[in-house]
């Protein structure tokens, strides 16, 4: 009955001082420090993804793994230097340039910087100047991509 409930009745209270709720401010940082840095860092893996697996950067991939002199110096099979390579640099179809540098490796394990710079000419629909293209050996020597 709703007079048994009541606070003198000891089978159903205890009299005594409550403590406040606990703060939680700690836990909170803490869960937010951890989701900005994991959206900060699956954002930068979702754009050099996207770099990576952009037209440009298979295309230059492809175009440098059937020249002669690269496969001369680096060997033959030419890819990049892991699964998940850094590619340095921008791609802007809506702007038209593409700047990028890679790592490449070749089946004789010597590493060189694949480096990529194009140009819209004129308008959206306009053709593309590539102005440089080439892959960088450790050695310091160019070997030219464009032709």
């Amino acid at each position: 009955t709703w007079e048994a409930a009541n606070a003198k009745n000891p089978a159903f209270a205890i009299e005594r001082e409550l403590h406040g709720p606990k703060s939680r401010k700690r836990e909170v940082g803490i869960f937010v420090a951890v989701a900005a840095v994991t959206w900060g860092l699956g954002t930068v893996i979702a754009f050099n993804y996207q770099r990576m697996t952009s037209t440009p950067v298979t295309a230059a991939l492809f175009t440098a793994r059937h020249n002669d002199e690269i496969k001369r110096e680096l060997g033959s099979q030419l890819n990049f230097t892991s699964a998940f390579p850094w590619i340095s640099g921008d791609i802007s179809h809506l702007k038209g340039f593409v700047e990028v540098e890679f790592d490449v490796v070749g089946s004789k394990g010597i590493v060189g910087r694949l480096v990529l710079n194009s140009r819209r000419i004129g308008n959206q629909s306009g053709e593309w100047q590539t102005v440089n293209f080439y892959v960088m050996l450790p050695d310091g020597r160019k070997i030219d991509c464009k032709q």
